[in-house]
């Protein structure tokens, strides 16, 4: 294969969007220093591009990637053929993200890239998603690709060459950014800003205008009192408007304008509250409203006064309500006028709670339906505002610049507008453009309500460039002058992430957990404390932290507090592993197993299942192994992983398992420290079953080791026991003779295994009718036991020395029984010397 480079890939399987990254760069290795890309790839992977099984089993493995230099193409080798999605980022950056995927094995450096790939980083995602980033040079493509079933690879082509002809349904081309003259641009806004006779751009009719103009072309208009009543408010002189409708009412018991007077009065009230977050006197004009629709509730001023009703309860921050008011309108008056403002609101309903498919749908249908309307500007800045929550940039800043070519004076009564694309040039990576668009922001408008976040944002940009002393002074400069601020907590975390001394950094994240606690930046920066305490060997310290501080918060970061759990968990277990305290790792894991039986770490419970191991918990053993091996992969299992799952179900009565377990261990490693044992484990089980032939196979398997062990010993046991079975005495003799020679050797004396293979030994003699050998043996089991229980080895001894005419030892050993005072064991050995002494003088006859 020439000019292919291939790269292993060895698994760690995380819930953590941190927990895998291989990055390889043109001639050196790249950093695992996590930067915007990887959260960027995250967010569109969750929440945009995939929706990723939960489940842990049947799961593609991404086994190698292979770098093919001279085509362009980068091969993915899968179990299976993958559900795949590509994202472009940047003119020359993809994502392409694995459904239901987990990396294979580590990855091996690799020394060249394709020549139109200057990047690439492998990374395993939280619920099984994998994802590769490319970054090519200049302006690169991913416009084809194709599975390949024979040798199960995806073949991604870059530049690709035209062989590469089929293109799967799951790969789907994506949009690049475009590019804007970002200096042009700023110097047109610099030019609108110097006019001295810069007009403010008209101001669109909404419900309350379009309302006057209805009850206007009424007769009710010349009615003196409402006639001067419409006139109050046209001036916007909303109070005094009220108190003329309001007596006009209260005049008159009856008259055809009391209709057109009650929202009126109404609507005056709503310009006086409206405006302003007085709770009482929004709910007093809402009950105003509801009283009108109430006695009128086939008015034609209905739909003004249901868009006045869904703006009051957005208000009060009712969004559900409000949202109801303006589909109200939008689906029972279709020929309302005002249609273009209730979509704009309902809209911002829809952004309000992060509904961004139904806001981008729903602004589309209106830029769509009414183009020319004077509602279609905000539309298009709401629109790109929603684009951009899904990661969809180069659309968001496509309806931006298209927006400033037509509407240019738009930029300075929105300038949320020029933010929003500096934000989109920053989330591209094009961090000069982000930077003189923001910096013009901030020095321009100095009456944004969000400033403090501009500057944050800039001071960002200059760690991007490498500029951290700017970047440092822009952080301290926003602390100074905006305290308490989004932008002060964050700009506090990033010199926090700047300080050289884990002590400096410790306190800051400490001060935003004590001054800020329930600020989302509090989350990170518990997860930031519980790094350090892990990098300090603070395992117990982070633990305790951490699962305290989460237990009552269910923010996004939680994922990353579990992931730091886990490693303080594992390090934990670990040491006291290495130390041999596998009590106190028994002891945590039940105290704390509701949490770790959440976790999605193999390793973890790996050494839990060890625990049990040495402390003789088979069945726990094997349940807590079963579960590593069902999120691990096979390639990725320690090499004494299959025989310790094994021990475990066999020790736990479950043959069954243990022998597939076993048998998998044998097959994948012929010359594995556990050969022999997993080899004779298997030969009991053989046993259990009356297999003798097989179960002599494996006793007699040999093994790797050349000296001579008590396990060596056992096997031959079992082989003696094999043979016993297949009726082959004299081989069991033999096999059981050396198995007691080789026990003998042993510096430690096995009085248990020495006492089964006597007692063995001198069942097949007598069976052989070697009484005298079978007496010896019998004899020799004693020495490994008490009387209390070798009743039965003497009651056979006594035999053996009777069937040898040894009688006077025979009945020496039948009184010995007796005088044990054992009913059952007295009563035999009683019964076989009076069968003896009979015997004997019925020969002496």
């Amino acid at each position: 294969m020439n000019g292919i480079r291939t790269i292993d890939i060895v698994p760690q399987i995380a819930q953590h969007q941190k927990s895998k990254l291989v990055c390889y760069q043109s001639g050196r290795r790249g950093s695992n220093r996590w930067s915007w890309r990887i959260h960027l790839m995250t967010l569109l992977v969750l929440t945009v591009v995939l929706i990723p099984s939960l489940q842990a089993k049947n799961l593609n493995i991404v086994k190698r990637v292979t770098l093919d230099q001279s085509a362009g193409i980068i091969q993915v080798y899968l179990s299976h053929k993958p559900t795949a999605k590509t994202i472009q980022l940047d003119r020359n950056e993809f994502i392409i993200a694995f459904k239901d995927c987990r990396l294979a094995n580590p990855m091996a450096a690799a020394s060249q890239l394709p020549p139109t790939v200057s990047k690439l980083e492998i990374l395993q995602l939280p619920r099984n998603v994998v994802g590769l980033l490319l970054t090519t040079h200049n302006k690169g493509s991913l416009s084809k690709a194709s599975w390949d079933d024979v040798k199960r690879r995806l073949l991604i082509g870059v530049d690709a060459p035209a062989q590469l002809a089929h293109t799967p349904d799951s790969l789907v081309a994506a949009t690049p950014i475009s590019s804007l003259d970002v200096k042009k641009l700023r110097g047109r806004i610099s030019t609108l800003l110097g006019q001295p006779n810069f007009t403010e751009l008209p101001k669109p009719l909404d419900a309350f205008d379009r309302f006057l103009d209805s009850v206007q072309n009424t007769t009710c208009s010349r009615a003196p009192k409402l006639k001067k009543a419409i006139v109050l408010n046209q001036k916007e002189q909303w109070k005094a408007a009220y108190q003329l409708t309001d007596r006009f009412i209260s005049k008159k018991a009856s008259d055809p304008c009391l209709e057109a007077a009650a929202f009126l009065k109404a609507f005056s009230a709503f310009k006086m509250h409206g405006d302003h977050d007085v709770e009482s006197g929004l709910l007093q004009t809402i009950d105003m409203f509801k009283t009108a629709l109430s006695y009128y509730p086939q008015s034609v001023y209905t739909p003004h006064a249901s868009v006045v009703l869904g703006k009051m309860s957005k208000q009060l921050n009712n969004i559900a309500e409000a949202r109801g008011y303006f589909k109200v309108v939008l689906t029972r008056y279709p020929k309302y006028e005002g249609l273009p403002e209730v979509m704009v609101e309902l809209g911002k309903t829809y952004l309000a709670r992060n509904k961004y498919k139904q806001a981008i749908t729903l602004f589309e249908r209106l830029l769509r339906d009414f183009p020319n309307s004077d509602y279609a500007a905000e539309a298009k800045i709401l629109l790109g505002q929603a684009l951009y929550q899904t990661n969809r940039f180069a659309e968001a800043l496509q309806i931006y610049e298209k927006l400033l070519e037509t509407d240019p004076e738009r930029i300075l009564v929105a300038p949320e507008l020029l933010i929003a694309m500096g934000n989109i040039y920053y989330q591209s990576q094009d961090y000069t453009s982000a930077r003189e668009l923001l910096s013009f922001a901030y020095n321009y408008f100095p009456d944004l309500e969000d400033r403090h976040l501009v500057l944050t944002r800039l001071g960002d940009i200059h760690g991007h460039l490498n500029q951290s002393e700017k970047a440092i002074s822009i952080y301290k400069l926003m602390i100074e002058k905006y305290p308490g601020t989004d932008g002060f907590i964050i700009s506090s975390m990033r010199l926090a992430d700047y300080a050289d001394k884990p002590s400096e950094k410790e306190a800051m994240y400490q001060m935003i957990l004590s001054d800020h606690p329930e600020h989302s930046m509090a989350d990170l920066a518990m997860v930031k404390l519980a790094r350090i305490w892990n990098q300090s060997g603070q395992y117990a310290k982070t633990i305790e932290a951490v699962r305290k501080y989460f237990s009552k918060r269910r923010g996004q970061l939680r994922e990353e507090a579990i992931f730091e759990l886990q490693k303080s968990y594992l390090a934990l277990f670990t040491r006291w592993q290495s130390e041999g305290l596998f009590d106190k790792i028994l002891m945590r894991y039940e105290k704390d197993k509701s949490l770790l039986k959440r976790f999605d770490k193999p390793e973890l419970f790996i050494i839990i299942g060890d625990a049990y191991l040495k402390g003789h918990l088979y069945y726990r053993a094997a349940q807590t192994l079963q579960k590593a091996q069902e999120t691990m992969a096979d390639q990725a299992q320690p090499p004494d992983f299959g025989f310790k799952l094994g021990v475990a179900w066999q020790e736990a009565g479950q043959n069954d398992l243990a022998f597939e377990a076993l048998s998998q261990y044998i097959e994948k490693y012929p010359n594995g420290k556990h050969l022999k044992e997993a080899h004779y484990r298997i030969g009991r089980i053989y046993l259990s079953r009356s297999e003798y032939q097989k179960a002599a196979r494996h006793f007699s398997a040999k093994s790797s080791s050349q000296s001579k062990s008590s396990l060596d010993a056992i096997c031959l046991i079992g082989l003696a026991e094999s043979y016993i079975g297949l009726k082959r005495l004299p081989d069991a003799k033999h096999n059981l003779n050396r198995a007691i020679k080789l026990l003998a050797q042993q510096p430690h004396r096995q009085q248990t295994e020495m006492g089964y293979a006597y007692r063995l030994l001198g069942d097949v003699c007598s069976q052989l009718e070697l009484h005298d050998k079978a007496a010896q043996a019998y004899a020799s089991v004693l020495k490994f036991g008490n009387d209390d229980i070798n009743a039965d080895i003497k009651l056979l001894l006594a035999d053996a020395y009777r069937n040898a005419q040894a009688f006077d030892e025979a009945e020496q050993t039948y009184a010995e029984i007796i005088a044990m005072e054992v009913p059952f064991w007295t009563n035999l050995a009683r019964e076989k010397l009076r069968e003896m002494k009979i015997k004997a003088n019925l020969n002496q006859i």
